[in-house]
């Protein structure tokens, strides 16, 4: 790959071929028969030889080949040893038990796979400067969360650039916007093909080299194109995809009070997958912060439009042409995350529909032009939607036991042990050490199991008729203003807690209690403990899933951002300096050096923006003594327009906005310890503020006892 270092290129080559060549070598220990005492001693060296490995993240690959061995061993013994044909009802949940776990396989490797080695780059400067036009398709997104974006897209600073509000809603405000802001409106008579038949409207009547685009909640930074633009200068290359990057948090972070802790649910694929892809060639379009060459998109036709996830599908075709993708893991535009769990069901509903729309109808595995690791990563790319009903049919695989008496495995409980302890243990050590700090153990199964009664019937909905189903577009920028359990879209998940929880309370104690009386014989009792333990660690994952489900309040319309920008604050005529902790489109919240009472409207001043500070009116809400000084918060008067674009540019637009934004790393035992402590963390009420007028002391908060900027 033009760009890769060949030596890095050749070395994850020679890992990946290393992987594919030793699992035949090792065959012969994969089947080899072991009790489940010498199984357990196996186990335990495995495991023990993978902790050791872990200590250096250049033997990740060894990580890899270990969990690759367990995995085969256990499915081998599964296969061999597990498997209860001897009644139709028995046979029949077995099955799907053992093609769930392989679904899971096949994922983990092709993951492997994808994943063997990233693609680092940098910004690509030249001085090349090419015409591009600013595409922002939009059809009902609110008006203010629009503006953010148009502000945004005209500030870019390149020259040679025309930006574009491309409408599918018609409507007269969003033109007004265009003119006030002194950018192209474009609107067409029909909606057909959506989003794709918005942009190829747009295409047709617009002429730039390249083409930008952004969603109608994705603000740019200034410097965007400058650090974009240059890849282009290779005549091969079509795409270049930015990182994502989403200013809010998502449902799982807000109604979990998660913020801060894990990272957001998308952070995996942007800083983990798309680097993966890129280095195999396979990085594609994500439908916002890309820029495409205009030639390329033209050589196929446009924009594609048989399936509902054309950004995707429009990068197949384009790698299948001999075009190159670029995946730039920065973040150069930031948007809104879904903020309910309702548009989060919507959004993935639509993917997980998209996605199953280009294997059916044009599959990657025997699409002509693709090279064979770009058919492995666009396979696992689709596949990975159907995960649906595997999802389910492990959650329900032990309440069949519990609740009907129906075996979906039949095994000795150590022996169980011994095979799937090191399958699981080394998987979740290899995927930490992969993820490092963009995906937190155990939470893909809730972030799966949340969605999985959604995504399963759309999948299997859009493999039989993959022509049915249409576009829905996602509702972003739609406030929370009470708490309140959504049933519609938790339903389905309340109904497997409430089963899980019948199963464990009543199914289980009348399982033993029967055993003890000699109902069965004494190999039920491995059955009894093993459905009974699985379904427990189910339970904890849907009641985290649950809860996510009761929705928590945004106290606030505009989502603050934590920005330290110089500040002062006049009360009367008595100046505060300090900096600013975190600031919105609608107010800010500050900590001065030295308390002072908070009486009506101040003055503020921001410092930050190269015109110069920002001044701005504003009333206080509420304040708090910290050590020696004063933390309060502030709500912005009578902004004008003009301040209104200095304050957008000021949070938004800066090109370090989102450099340095930074998760925890996983930590499997305090991701597990944020799991199992779901339910009090989101019972535990919240602490009301409140405005001290006369800067009364007011116990400090342990965490804020010091001021910055003092």
């Amino acid at each position: 790959m033009k760009g890769a270092p060949n030596g890095l290129r050749k070395a994850a080559i020679g890992v990946a071929l290393a992987l594919a060549v030793a699992l035949p070598v090792l065959y012969p220990l994969v089947v080899v028969p072991l009790s489940p005492w010498q199984q357990t001693e196996v186990a335990l060296a495995l495991i023990g030889l993978g902790l050791l490995a872990s200590l250096r993240p250049a033997l990740r690959p060894l990580i890899m080949l270990l969990s690759c061995f367990a995995s085969m061993r256990y499915f081998y013994w599964r296969v061999t040893s597990t498997l209860l044909l001897d009644n139709a009802r028995d046979a029949t949940v077995s099955l799907l038990l053992l093609g769930a776990e392989t679904y899971g396989l096949v994922i983990l490797l092709l993951g492997y796979f994808q994943t063997v080695e990233v693609h680092p780059r940098a910004p690509a400067v030249t001085g090349a400067q090419p015409t591009v036009d600013v595409f922002i398709p939009t059809y009902n997104e609110p008006l203010d969360v629009l503006q953010r974006t148009v502000i945004g897209a005209l500030a870019i600073d390149y020259p040679r650039k025309q930006v574009y509000v491309l409408d599918d809603g018609r409507r007269p405000e969003v033109e007004e916007l265009a003119r006030r802001l002194e950018c192209r409106y474009l609107t067409r008579p029909d909606n057909r093909h959506a989003k794709a038949g918005n942009l190829n409207h747009a295409l047709a009547l617009s002429d730039g080299e390249l083409i930008a685009i952004f969603d109608p909640d994705h603000v740019p930074v200034r410097g965007f194109l400058s650090q974009t633009v240059g890849f282009f200068e290779d005549a091969r290359v079509a795409l270049v995809q930015t990182a994502q990057h989403f200013f809010n948090p998502d449902p799982f972070e807000r109604n979990l009070k998660l913020s801060g802790r894990i990272a957001p649910e998308q952070a995996f694929f942007y800083h983990v997958i798309q680097p993966g892809n890129d280095f195999w060639n396979a990085a594609f379009f994500c439908g916002s912060s890309a820029v495409l060459r205009r030639a390329a998109v033209q050589s196929i036709g446009g924009f594609k439009t048989e399936t509902v996830t054309e950004d995707a599908h429009t990068a197949l075709e384009l790698h299948s042409r001999g075009w190159r993708s670029v995946y730039l893991p920065r973040a150069l535009a930031a948007g809104l995350a879904t903020e309910t769990l309702a548009a989060h069901v919507q959004q993935r509903m639509r993917w997980a529909r998209g996605m199953a729309q280009v294997l059916r109808l044009d599959c990657p595995l025997f699409k002509r032009g693709l090279t064979p690791s770009q058919r492995l990563n666009y396979f696992n790319a689709t596949l990975h939607f159907f995960f649906g009903v595997p999802r389910l049919i492990l959650v329900l695989a032990p309440l069949c036991y519990l609740l009907l008496g129906i075996h979906p495995i039949h095994a000795d409980a150590l022996a169980l042990l011994a095979y799937i302890l090191p399958h699981l243990a080394l998987s979740t050590l290899a995927n930490s050490m992969l993820s490092d700090r963009y995906r937190h153990s155990f939470w893909a199964g809730v972030y799966e199991v949340s969605i999985a009664p959604y995504t399963a019937w759309v999948t299997l909905l859009a493999v039989l008729n993959p022509r049915r189903g249409r576009f829905n577009v996602t509702d972003k920028g739609t406030p929370v203003d009470r708490s309140r359990l959504d049933v519609a879209n938790g339903g389905s998940v309340l109904a497997l807690l409430a089963l899980s929880l019948v199963a464990l309370s009543v199914a289980f104690p009348l399982r033993l209690a029967l055993f003890a009386r000699g109902a069965w014989e004494s190999s039920e009792l491995h059955s009894i403990l093993i459905n009974s333990a699985w379904a427990l660690a189910n339970t904890w994952m849907l009641l985290a899933a649950a809860c996510v489900a009761y929705e928590q309040p945004q106290q606030r319309r505009a989502p603050r951002l934590r920005r330290a920008f110089p500040c002062a604050v006049w009360v009367g005529e008595e100046r505060l300096d300090g900096r600013t902790v975190d600031v919105s489109e609608s107010g800010v919240r500050v900590r001065v050096a030295r308390p002072a009472a908070l009486d009506g409207e101040c003055r503020l001043e921001i410092a930050g923006d190269p015109a110069g500070p920002l001044p701005l009116r504003a009333r206080p809400r509420w304040c708090e003594r910290i050590g020696a000084g004063m933390e309060a918060a502030f709500q912005f008067v009578g902004v004008d327009e003009l301040a209104h674009r200095r304050l957008v540019l000021l949070l938004f637009g800066r090109d370090e906005s989102w450099r340095g934004q930074l998760y925890p790393r996983d930590d499997p035992f305090r991701s597990f310890a944020y799991l199992v402590s779901t339910p009090w963390r989101v019972t535990r009420p919240r602490r009301p503020r409140s405005l001290d007028g006369a800067g009364a002391s007011i116990p400090a908060r342990g965490r804020w006892r010091e001021v910055l900027g003092a």
